[in-house]
């Protein structure tokens, strides 16, 4: 995640409330359940804070010529810094539609949870000294999300009509076990 991203979620989470609606014990989506039973992280990745179960990424273009971007993410919280590693956010611009955002955990207890659409915060970024700037956040802090435990959510958006290129970071700061990128 960039340093302004990070400061906006870091902003975000500070104004949100500690205590939720969210729903415990759920049943999760199979992609979560499966990426979270992944067994034994290399030995090399034991100073890691945090590392990624999953990183999928799938653009497909519709009949109408507009691109849909849908974005899934599955994280495990190593050490208390990796925390900021988990953090659910969708980002958008002003020309871009969210079409759903969903935030799932299994906390370090094992118990499972299922954030609600009012548990999100709205923000705006106001960064680099601009006076307007129409990008938006949805962020949310799921529950159980401490060393041990894991967070997962999904994304999908309707991308601008003039988005013809596709951006992959398929390396991060923390480890990746398992990257997908498809168009």
């Amino acid at each position: 995640m960039s340093g302004w991203r990070r400061g906006v979620v870091c902003g975000v989470l500070a104004m949100m409330a500690s205590a939720g609606a969210w729903a415990r014990n759920t049943r999760l989506p199979e992609w979560v359940t499966q990426a979270a039973t992944h067994g034994l992280l290399p030995s090399s990745w034991r100073n890691a804070k945090a590392v990624y179960l999953l990183e999928d990424r799938l653009v497909t273009v519709q009949p109408n010529g507009r691109a849909v971007e849908r974005y899934r993410a599955v994280v495990q919280i190593l050490r208390p810094e990796g925390r900021g590693h988990a953090v659910p956010v969708v980002d958008y611009w002003g020309d871009e539609k969210v079409e759903s955002f969903h935030v799932w955990s299994i906390g370090p207890d094992g118990h499972h949870y299922t954030m609600k659409k009012s548990d999100y915060v709205e923000a705006g970024d106001s960064s680099y000294g601009m006076l307007y700037q129409d990008i938006r956040y949805e962020v949310a802090q799921p529950p159980g999300a401490d060393p041990g435990g894991v967070v997962a959510w999904e994304y999908t958006k309707e991308l601008p009509s003039y988005y013809n290129e596709a951006l992959w970071d398929f390396q991060h700061s923390i480890p990746v076990v398992d990257s997908v990128f498809e168009i």
